[in-house]
């Protein structure tokens, strides 16, 4: 139990330094290449509840984005201020909180283009966001949806600095390497690219689910598809400043990760692909590994 406890991270940390270095020399490109044929249109999806103090930085930053075909959806509470006359974003409301996965499922069904982009009310995207995540996801029609990378904006005090850290190291460098074999675990709602009609196909968001990002990703993978990441697509966000505040973020985290795992582990195990078999181990070997931790803990204070 303490071999594996001490040698889980180290182990790890190899391997995904060393696929963050694959990925570096033989996906990442920093410029977007434009598809045969032109850009195809996008939409970008904002769930918004209570987000009037937001919603604004969001979507100017939403209408500065260099892309020529862009639609833009504000669903629920939105700013029709930030729009300014702007024909390319539409606010979408409803009276009853139905919750940010019908929300989702609803601005999936309206959007008029295939290629729909989803973000938080509380980001702002950067100006080539767009343009890379379209580059890399055309890149193969069997990739469903790409991960976008977040970037950390109010870098205020210690605790913030180290989920800055977090964002560009340890979840930067796994996705990279997970993206090397097609199979990235999780394409977050703070940014992503997906392709409409499998989203739709494999039953959209579930709102059941604490981290309905996770879930949907995992869908998509069952039902064959590929995800994929794009370090230089940036998003900027703000992350917990305070100890409580990360405390329930994690909770959450936490949760959804083990409802997923108990949803879908036995389907993806019982295929016969090892790249599927890496995400299914992936999340079960970090569970297994806190589990450690506690009981080593416990064991070394009797």
């Amino acid at each position: 139990l303490l071999a594996f406890v001490a040698l889980y991270p180290i182990v790890m940390a190899g391997v995904w330094v060393s696929g963050g270095v694959v990925f570096r020399i033989l996906e990442e490109e920093r410029d977007p290449t434009e598809p045969d044929g032109g850009w195809p249109g996008v939409t970008i999806l904002v769930p918004a509840y209570n987000e009037e103090r937001v919603i604004d930085v969001n979507v100017r930053a939403a209408r500065a984005v260099e892309y020529p075909d862009l639609e833009i959806l504000v669903l629920d509470d939105g700013s029709t201020a930030a729009a300014e006359g702007d024909a390319r974003v539409e606010v979408l409301r409803d009276p009853v909180n139905r919750g940010k996965a019908e929300r989702l499922n609803l601005g999936f069904g309206r959007a008029r283009n295939e290629l729909v982009v989803v973000t938080d009310a509380d980001t702002h995207l950067h100006p080539l966001a767009i343009k890379l995540l379209v580059s890399r996801i055309v890149g193969s029609t069997r990739i469903a949806a790409v991960a976008g990378a977040p970037h950390v904006t109010n870098r205020r005090n210690l605790l913030a600095a180290l989920q800055s850290l977090e964002a560009a190291s340890i979840i930067g460098l796994t996705r990279r390497t997970q993206a090397l074999g097609g199979r990235t675990a999780i394409v977050a709602g703070v940014l992503g690219i997906f392709r409409r009609q499998p989203v739709r196909e494999v039953g959209g968001y579930d709102g059941r689910m604490a981290t309905e990002d996770i879930d949907l990703t995992w869908r998509l993978l069952i039902a064959g598809w590929l995800t994929s990441y794009e370090p230089n697509a940036l998003v900027g966000m703000q992350v917990p400043s305070t100890l409580s505040s990360l405390w329930l973020q994690r909770r959450r985290w936490a949760r959804g990760q083990g409802e997923v795992l108990h949803e879908h582990v036995g389907t993806i195990l019982g295929r016969y692909s090892w790249r599927s078999w890496s995400v299914a181990l992936g999340a079960v070997l970090s569970l297994a590994w806190v589990v450690g931790l506690v009981l080593a803990l416990i064991a070394a204070t009797i």
